[in-house]
């Protein structure tokens, strides 16, 4: 019953899901823009690992069916999985980190990984069983220090790409690439799946592992076709040059005080309400430069655009809520800048720590 559902799980599910999104990768239409041209490549690299996944399913069926090679379909387990961790760490970073992928840090990431997996070959079919064993608890080890360190380089990317949108809109545009953030720790929960795979073979395990394994290609399928369409949307904020070092920007208080009066002014005609505010279109109001004012807020009021956007925008929600009882939630949202009403009470609730109708019926 076990070895049959996961024939069809193995072969007939994840099988042609995989050769069906790899055939998508390189054939859906991806939008004309130069900033994209890592992603382009990307899908091209994807596209040829689905496949070469997809057969790698049916040659590890033939293996599991005959029941024989426990220890090589174990290795293959560790070489897919090896593989897998590096293809999606850096197709995910280079989604939120344009700039992250060069040829000398792939091949600097490559040849220790390739140096393991030809070694794990080398050394079962000319060494002994004994050797095998031992290299093989070696190469486990690898490949969890791999799991950790791809985690690390993630994790560090993806809150920089936060950065980047907090310190240039005004509204919580980071979610759009919220998926990128599950794939990544769908694909970590896949990986030490396959760790434990590889440890205790069973067919239930094997089954689960197929189960897991579909939904997780069937989740980033979709989030990696989609992000072309996506990507306009942050594409500003994503593509912008290196800030001045802080440093710089520290030498030079007359220009932070000429900023800061631009700054109050803009606050004292209560602009921060307009809707989708970025901080281009208030460098343009204050006639001066997008870096230079990223910095101002990042240095001298020691925090993000958007979270300075939002503490005014809540300041006058609160006077809203006081003044005008019978206006409700959303038309205050909208009023002072807000597109969204759920980000509004979002950003409200952490500021206040209670909800705007909690705050207007303390505040009567």
């Amino acid at each position: 019953m076990i070895d049959t559902l996961y024939t069809n799980i193995s072969i007939f599910g994840t099988g042609c899901l995989l050769f069906g999104f790899g055939l998508c990768f390189l054939f859906v239409h991806i939008p004309e823009s130069p900033a994209l041209r890592n992603y382009r490549v990307a899908r091209r690299v994807m596209a040829c690992a689905y496949l070469f996944f997809g057969a790698v399913n049916v040659l590890e069926y033939g293996a599991h069916s005959a029941d024989v090679h426990v220890p090589l379909t174990r290795m293959v387990t560790l070489v897919v999985a090896c593989s897998q961790a590096f293809l999606f760490t850096y197709t995910l970073i280079t989604l939120v980190n344009i700039r992250f992928v060069t040829r000398r840090r792939i091949i600097r990431e490559l040849i220790p990984i390739a140096l393991f997996i030809a070694t794990a070959f080398v050394v079962y079919y000319a060494c002994s069983t004994a050797s095998f064993r031992l290299f093989f608890y070696v190469f486990l080890f690898f490949y969890l220090y791999l799991l950790i360190r791809f985690t690390r380089l993630f994790l560090a990317n993806y809150r920089g790409y936060c950065f980047q949108m907090d310190n240039y809109f005004s509204e919580e545009e980071s979610r759009r690439l919220r998926w990128v953030y599950f794939s990544f720790f769908a694909a970590l929960a896949v990986g030490i799946t396959a760790l434990l795979s590889a440890l205790f073979m069973s067919p239930l395990g094997s089954l689960l592992f197929s189960v897991a394994l579909m939904g997780f290609y069937l989740y980033f399928s979709i989030g990696f076709i989609s992000y072309a369409t996506v990507f306009h949307h942050i594409e500003e904020a994503i593509t912008i040059e290196k800030q001045p070092e802080e440093e710089n920007v520290k030498t030079d208080p007359i220009a932070f005080a000429a900023i800061e009066e631009k700054v109050e002014e803009w606050v004292r005609d209560k602009q921060f309400t307009e809707q989708k505010v970025t901080i281009e279109r208030l460098a343009a109001q204050l006639y001066t430069n997008r870096n230079y004012l990223s910095t101002y807020f990042n240095v001298h009021k020691k925090q993000t655009f958007r979270d300075w956007i939002n503490k005014l925008r809540i300041e006058e929600a609160k006077a809203l809520l006081h003044q005008h009882p019978d206006m409700t939630v959303s038309e205050i949202a909208f009023r002072v800048g807000f597109t969204d009403k759920s980000n509004f009470i979002r950003q409200f609730v952490k500021q206040t720590n209670v909800s705007p109708q909690v705050w207007r019926k303390e505040s009567e």
